[in-house]
Order: structure tokens, then sequence, then C-alpha cells
């Protein structure tokens, strides 16, 4: 579970961008492409500039 939620270029320590999220997914899982990853927080709030099914939509 990687948590990418609310995101902003304003406000980059708060959470991760869909990239960021799954860059660290593969660093956990030292460098492959194996594993599940679980996005978590993506839809709770509407708080960024982002629209609201981004990444999800893409």
């Amino acid at each position: 579970m990687i948590q990418v939620g609310a995101y902003s270029d304003f406000w980059p320590d708060i959470h991760m961008t869909p990239e960021e999220g799954v860059r660290a997914h593969l660093d956990l899982q030292s460098g492959e492409a194996s594993g599940v990853l679980l996005p978590i927080h993506w839809g709770t709030f509407n708080l960024a500039p982002h629209a609201w099914a981004e990444p999800g939509s893409g």
C-alpha cells in the first residue's frame, strides 16, 4: 500500500504523485515489477487542483 493522495507541485512533501508512488513501489520490490500496488488516499478528499478522477481515469 502506497499513499497517493491529493497532490500538487505546490506541496511536494505532503503526498506522492502517481509517478512517485510507482517508483516507491518498485523501490520496495527491489526494482522488480512484481507484487501489487494499492494506492491509498486516492479519491478520498478533493483538495488538489488536479481533476477528481486523476490519475485513476488516465
